[in-house]
């Protein structure tokens, strides 16, 4: 009886305070009542701690996203290029023919003279096989010079026997004619074997013609065929690149290139547009054009940017021929520092368990 007349009692404050313009929540909390269930809780709870509770449930507002390499350049200044690689190969077949084996894939690395894709080469590779065979062959080197040795024999022997009368002057000229015909054929055998020397060469150059090799050391890029494909010499059958530095091609203004002084192996800064903390990777000057572009105004200023961390080519880029200072020297790479980086990446990590282990 006296549980149900202090419930009782405890409801008709919550009313009240409520009426007098405490949240319900609050209120009840504060009585120890479950505002949901109408029911006592047990307990009588600090109203602060509610508030805090409720504030704390609200969610925080999101990280302000760093700015962009696009939102930046108009602080950075400079021209606007794309970077490029500094090595690009597109290639293809020679003369027609078909794809008889396709050796790499995109994105492959290669190796300068490695072989890429073959033609339908088996003529060409059996003829290069026989003249191998014919510029190894020294037999007629060998027959001409036993040739010679007879000859040489019955030469000698001829003018001893002249010499005591034994012998026609004919018969001495038929030898010694014999002789001089026998050095003549060594020689001429000696030129033979030079010349199939040559034609090693000769078929060797047909079968580059229907045969890729890499022409330097990079990437695959793109490959616009497979087995069996038939192809022309009009075809582009394969693309590689070398992405190890990278080329920007700036257009400057006339004047800027005149009062700037700007000379091949002078400094660049690019800011390029790549995801991730914005980065100014400094390069050198490769190439300025003689001739300015009278439709443009400008002339055609090449940077070229070291890339030990191949960063990804065709990007767009914004290019300054004076060195950035304030808040962009700490976004500065220079390229000792990309090179040191690169190093740092590659080091294969270690397992402090094992170092400890090898330690002990």
């Amino acid at each position: 009886m006296k549980t149900r007349q202090g419930v009782a009692r405890r409801l008709a404050l919550f009313w009240v305070i409520g009426a007098a313009g405490l949240p319900g929540q609050m209120a009840a909390s504060a009585y120890g009542i479950r505002q949901d269930s109408g029911q006592p809780t047990g307990r009588i709870e600090n109203p602060a701690s509610a508030t805090n509770a409720q504030a704390a449930s609200v969610p925080a507002p999101p990280p302000t996203p760093s700015l962009t390499a696009q939102e930046l350049a108009p602080s950075f200044g400079g021209e606007k290029a794309f970077t490029r690689p500094w090595r690009d190969s597109v290639m293809g077949f020679s003369q027609s023919s078909r794809v008889l084996e396709v050796l790499v894939a995109g994105g492959q690395d290669i190796r300068k003279g490695q072989l890429l894709i073959r033609g339908e080469d088996e003529e060409e590779s059996a003829r290069l096989e026989l003249q191998r065979m014919r510029a190894d062959s020294t037999l007629q080197m060998d027959k001409a010079r036993k040739s010679l040795e007879l000859a040489t024999l019955f030469y000698t022997r001829y003018r001893e026997a002249e010499s005591r009368g034994g012998t026609n002057k004919q018969e001495l000229d038929r030898a010694r004619l014999d002789f001089e015909a026998s050095e003549i054929d060594v020689g001429l055998a000696q030129l033979n074997q030079d010349q199939e020397q040559v034609a090693i060469r000769l078929a060797q150059a047909r079968l580059d013609r229907i045969r890729i090799v890499a022409p330097f050391d990079g990437t695959i890029d793109v490959i616009n065929v497979d087995v069996g494909h038939s192809v022309t010499e009009n075809d582009k059958v394969i693309r590689v690149v070398d992405t190890s530095r990278l080329w920007i091609d700036v257009g400057v203004p006339t004047g800027q290139t005149i009062e700037q002084g700007l000379t091949t192996g002078g400094k660049a800064w690019a800011l390029m547009s790549l995801p991730g903390e914005p980065r100014v990777y400094e390069g050198r000057i490769v190439e300025v054009s003689p001739v300015a572009d009278p439709g443009s105004n400008t002339r055609r200023i090449r940077v070229e940017i070291e890339n030990p961390s191949r960063l990804v080519a065709g990007v767009t880029a914004w290019v300054r021929f004076t060195e950035p200072g304030g808040d962009w020297a700490g976004r500065l790479v220079r390229p000792d520092q990309a090179a040191a980086r690169t190093a740092a990446a590659d080091e294969p990590s270690r397992d402090p368990v094992e170092a400890g282990s090898k330690a002990r």
